[in-house]
């Protein structure tokens, strides 16, 4: 496989769950060879919250059993890997301990050879609701509301809701919760921004953006079908002809569209508004859409879209003085650099 590879892009993202699932829409949009994993629809899975008398979070393929189901994604190692990074910011349980009534109290039924509580508890993983503690159940069932908030799409409320219980236990002099309670809505917070690589923007989107930087423009392209992204490039250019920015985003943008067979219905995102007649001539002719969001979703895909571009140009820029002789000068620029 090493042999084979040509060179290597990368695609930077803001936060763990983000990069597990844009891998997965990448896998299945291209069909890498070496992927064997998340390739067809078989392997569709979703995450499943059980209706149990103390919900699981547990990985399936068949929405056959009572629960509450949020995908579908590609499965594999990546949806467990997704899992599990819930797991420990939600503090949900990772055992299968089961739980049962008896004289309608909550009992302990099959412990499955676990210690109670167990190690989870002991690092914080678990509020430990095997301690049959009605207020451990309590914070444990707080704990799945919020994950299914989160997989909802809707963070600020969960946000909301760990602020005022934070400061409630704050209140009653309870640090230690609280602290736990400022860890998980700091998590939370770096995890909100997984919406941008999965059904942040419903429809298909070309995502375009250009930035001058080190005497040169750069060019970057998110592609979304279908509400995933599908695809991240970045296009550099010299520029020894002096060219403005906007003058080379429409060669680019003729070349796109204008040439290659890119759908009509594709919609097409930019920072700033074209003022090049003969391209907004074409897109009218075509029926072509743009748009040039500043807020919500759209704005953060394009946010996106320039954050991997400026990452890529200083990439590139790097490796340009990196070949150079290594004199004082090239030195000095590459210290900078970094």
């Amino acid at each position: 496989m090493i042999k084979q590879v040509g060179d290597i892009e990368v695609v930077e993202t803001r936060n763990e769950l983000e990069a597990l699932v844009l891998e997965t829409n990448l896998i299945k949009t291209h069909q890498p060879k070496y992927n064997i994993l998340m390739k067809d629809d078989k392997n569709l899975a979703y995450i499943r919250i059980t209706n149990s008398l103390v919900p699981e979070v547990v990985k399936t393929r068949l929405k056959n059993l009572d629960g509450e189901y949020y995908g579908p994604y590609a499965a594999g190692a990546n949806v467990t890997e997704i899992i599990k990074v819930l797991r420990r910011i939600f503090r949900i349980r990772s055992c299968r301990v089961e739980f049962g009534e008896k004289d309608n109290k909550l009992v302990l039924g099959n412990k499955s050879g676990r210690s109670i509580p167990c190690l989870d508890y002991s690092i914080g993983l678990c509020p430990a609701p095997c301690l049959l503690e009605p207020t451990k159940i309590d914070d444990y069932n707080k704990n799945i509301e919020a994950l299914k908030l989160f997989l909802s799409g809707k963070s600020s409320a969960i946000l909301e809701n760990l602020r005022n219980r934070m400061q409630q236990k704050a209140k009653q002099l309870e640090f230690e919760e609280a602290q736990k309670l400022k860890l998980q809505i700091e998590q939370i917070e770096r995890l909100g921004t997984k919406q941008i690589a999965r059904d942040s923007i419903p429809g298909d989107y070309d995502v375009i953006v250009g930035i001058e930087k080190y005497s040169k423009i750069f060019i970057g392209l998110t592609e979304i079908r279908d509400s995933h992204i599908v695809g991240v490039q970045q296009f550099g250019t010299e520029n020894r002809l002096g060219e403005s920015l906007e003058t080379v985003l429409s060669t680019f943008l003729a070349n796109r569209y204008f040439t290659d067979s890119v759908d009509q219905d594709v919609k097409i995102l930019l920072q700033y508004e074209l003022t090049d007649p003969v391209i907004l001539t074409g897109f009218v002719e075509q029926k072509r859409e743009i748009e040039y969001p500043q807020i919500g979703p759209k704005a953060e895909v394009l946010k996106f879209t320039e954050y991997n571009l400026r990452s890529y140009a200083e990439r590139e820029e790097l490796r340009s003085l990196s070949v150079k002789s290594p004199t004082r000068t090239t030195q000095m620029n590459i210290i900078e650099r970094l």
